[in-house]
């Protein structure tokens, strides 16, 4: 018969238990369920950890550098230098305008109408390229082409995310994703 699952709290008891080895590598691994039914172990996160360092320009001693207006150029370089054009993007979750709508009570017709005029996260973009300006709080601002009526908006990268999750782009956005939100 199996034995109770370990929580958090009991993995760390054993790992200080456990004679002193090599701490390069994690001892145990904690899995987070993703949106689509994988999981990511830590070791997953702290190889996206390395390859944004690497990004930065740091070295696997420094610590990741929070989002400022130089950690911003530096990063919006390597994404003009790595992104493959075309590139065909989506929102990764409600845009801003849009919470009211999804989670706030307003109505569905209002939403589907208001999508006509202004970008949704429902929508797919075509990433035609970067802004000139660098906002802190928004972070990297592109220009994208939706893909169903032309019309262009500037959005946040952050917000975005590549329809093809097996693509290099796939990993790059979300990488730079996954330090903006966590390094703001």
């Amino acid at each position: 018969m199996a034995g109770k699952p370990k929580g958090f709290g009991d993995l760390l008891k054993q790992q200080k238990k456990s004679p002193k080895t090599d701490r390069s590598e994690p001892q145990f691994q904690i899995i987070f369920p993703d949106n689509d039914g994988e999981s990511t172990s830590f070791s997953d996160v702290d190889e996206q950890e390395l390859r944004i360092g690497a990004i930065l320009g740091l070295d696997s001693e420094e610590e990741i550098p929070y989002v400022e207006e130089e950690t911003l150029k530096t990063y919006q370089n390597y994404l003009q230098q790595h992104l493959e054009l075309p590139c065909t993007i989506t929102g990764i979750e409600d845009f801003s305008w849009e919470e009211y709508y999804v989670i706030g009570g307003g109505s569905k017709q209002e939403h589907d109408r208001l999508r006509k005029i202004k970008p949704s996260y429902l929508d797919t973009y075509e990433l035609l390229g970067f802004n000139d300006e660098l906002e802190e709080f928004y972070g990297l601002l592109v220009s994208v082409k939706r893909l169903s009526d032309k019309k262009k908006f500037i959005l946040p990268l952050s917000d975005l995310t590549a329809t093809d999750k097996k693509s290099k782009n796939y990993q790059l956005l979300d990488d730079y994703s996954f330090w903006f939100v966590n390094w703001r």
